[in-house]
């Protein structure tokens, strides 16, 4: 799953998962609220992987976190969140590693070596 208002992100992945032959079922989400509300919808297991941006619209990226601490990481605990912004705050970087479920904190551009780093710690079917 990626939460990112950029539909630029959603492509990059999208393709760099097709290099590695990993194309496979993708959810995007533009905002934090619509992709927690789908998280709630779901009556089977949640994805392994999420990646997510810190500047969203109408919930932000902390904003997801909190509420995904709350109400969803008890239901999905093997759900793991790498965090996928343009900001270089260190705070920012702390606020979001306190998350027992937040694996890293990477900084856009996305480069095919972190995403296989990623996929790596989520092998498919895993």
């Amino acid at each position: 799953m990626v939460i990112d208002d950029d539909e630029i992100i959603w492509v990059l992945i999208k393709d760099m998962l097709q290099d590695l032959d990993l194309v496979g079922r993708l959810s995007t989400f533009s905002d934090g609220d619509a992709a927690l509300n789908h998280l709630k919808s779901l009556n089977t297991a949640a994805p392994p992987l999420i990646v997510l941006d810190l500047n969203l619209p109408f919930m932000n990226g902390f904003e997801f976190l909190a509420a995904y601490a709350e109400s969803l990481y008890p239901r999905f605990p093997e759900t793991r969140v790498h965090i996928l912004t343009s900001s270089v705050r260190d705070s920012d970087r702390q606020q979001t590693l306190k998350y027992p479920f937040v694996k890293s904190f990477l900084t856009k551009p996305l480069k095919i070596e972190q995403l296989k780093a990623i996929l790596n710690q989520h092998p498919p079917g895993a």
